[in-house]
């Protein structure tokens, strides 16, 4: 049977011939440090809140590719490729900051004799924000008639969603509120906050939009079916991005540990 650490009085005899007393303890090293360190009484509190909302904005990646046998002419006809584009873009609606030209190169294609390039190929991609379907497919237009044009990816997202992640953040906090103030009515205690664990805030596609997705990806076209496997496979393993102008939601996780004391 263990046994609390018990204080002693050692008695001594000094040159004098009186009589003294010291304290001492005495206890296992376990015992010791825990009469010594008491440790503290802890609880963790958790809740969680969701928000959601509609993505409003859009980045379409054209990627422009021509090939001359002419570095100068291929790179002259990427121009106004890429001028056609803004211009198009400009006339939907889009304001002219938002169309940017992201990345340039240029490749030489070789013949299958001789070492001089038969002809040059340059690329570029353009980067366009947009805020609604019908710029969309106003783009998707000119590049159904453009062949040296080509959608890319297209990337959606919510602008105002650093206001809903502190709205989300803040309705999980005053869920743990609530729990906080329960527990100290109904228990007669007081929780004091030492630490919390603040999970990512980031939006992903609601149940009704991601199944939109797996739905496009199924119906692709064969040749594109093995690409979408891998897409799908990649995305599985996470929560999936907005795929379309479709809704998101928005997800806060939080804990807050506390110390338990007695009510004063």
């Amino acid at each position: 049977m263990k046994t609390l650490p018990l204080l002693m009085l050692a008695l001594s005899v000094s040159a004098t011939g009186t009589l003294s007393a010291a304290p001492k303890l005495e206890g296992s090293p376990e015992e010791l440090r825990a009469f010594l360190h008491p440790q503290k009484h802890m609880v963790t509190l958790s809740d969680m809140a969701e928000k959601s909302a509609w993505t409003d904005k859009a980045t379409i990646n054209i990627v422009v590719s021509t090939e001359k046998s002419k570095l100068a002419d291929a790179m002259a006809e990427n121009a106004q490729v890429r001028q056609r584009i803004r211009a198009k873009a400009i006339s939907l609606g889009v304001p002219e900051e938002r169309i940017k030209n992201a990345r340039f190169s240029s490749t030489p294609q070789y013949g299958w004799f001789g070492e001089k390039p038969s002809s040059f190929k340059v690329v570029n991609r353009v980067a366009v924000e947009i805020d609604n379907e019908q710029q969309m497919q106003g783009l998707a237009q000119l590049a159904d008639a453009e062949k040296t044009m080509e959608f890319g990816n297209v990337e959606f997202e919510h602008r105002d969603k650093e206001r809903f992640q502190r709205e989300v953040k803040q309705e999980a906090l005053d869920k743990i509120t609530k729990q906080k103030t329960f527990y100290e009515k109904s228990l007669g205690v007081k929780l004091v906050p030492v630490s919390f664990h603040d999970g990512m805030v980031q939006p992903f596609a609601t149940a009704g939009a991601a199944g939109l997705e797996r739905h496009l990806r199924s119906a692709a076209p064969q040749a594109k079916m093995a690409e979408s496997a891998v897409m799908y496979a990649a995305d599985s393993a996470a929560p999936e991005a907005p795929s379309s102008f479709d809704e998101v939601r928005y997800q806060a996780h939080i804990s807050v540990v506390y110390e338990v004391l007695a009510q004063p």
